[in-house]
């Protein structure tokens, strides 16, 4: 039973910090706790905020996927290069990294972007993920209470 809680884990992409706070440990059967320092939510947080400079050296990176990735951190933070990169991915080639980040923009939106959004439904060429984006774009709008 511990052996597939772990695995499940492992496999979703859970921290081991994560893994240890949520999961049934093999021996005692109970649920283990953390210090409040060591909580998931609390630690990565505290990483992530130390290493912001170190996100934004990776939008440098010549591999799209890592850029995307430092944008998406960024972005959740609150950094305007985080923004950017993600308006960035939004103009290239690959269709999953389009998607990605127009989804990411537009579940935090921000009135300054809805421009680029619709801009980016325009350019689409493949008629599935024009529907997504859409949709998502519908969505933003109404958390901005412009619908």
């Amino acid at each position: 039973m511990w052996y597939n809680e772990v695995m499940k884990h492992i496999l979703y992409g859970f921290s081991i910090i994560f893994l240890f706070s949520s999961c049934i440990g093999p021996f005692s059967g109970k649920k283990r706790e953390l210090p409040k320092e060591l909580h998931p939510a609390h630690h990565e947080t505290t990483i992530l905020s130390k290493d912001i400079q170190h996100y934004k050296e990776l939008l440098k990176d010549p591999h799209p996927e890592i850029r995307l990735a430092a944008g998406k951190v960024l972005f959740e933070f609150g950094e305007p290069s985080g923004e950017e990169a993600l308006l960035e991915a939004l103009k290239g080639e690959d269709l999953h990294h389009r998607l990605d980040s127009f989804i990411e923009l537009s579940e935090k939106p921000n009135p300054n972007i809805l421009e680029a959004l619709q801009s980016a439904i325009s350019a689409e060429k493949d008629a599935m993920v024009r529907f997504v984006m859409k949709r998502n774009l519908k969505q933003a709008r109404k958390k901005l209470n412009l619908e």
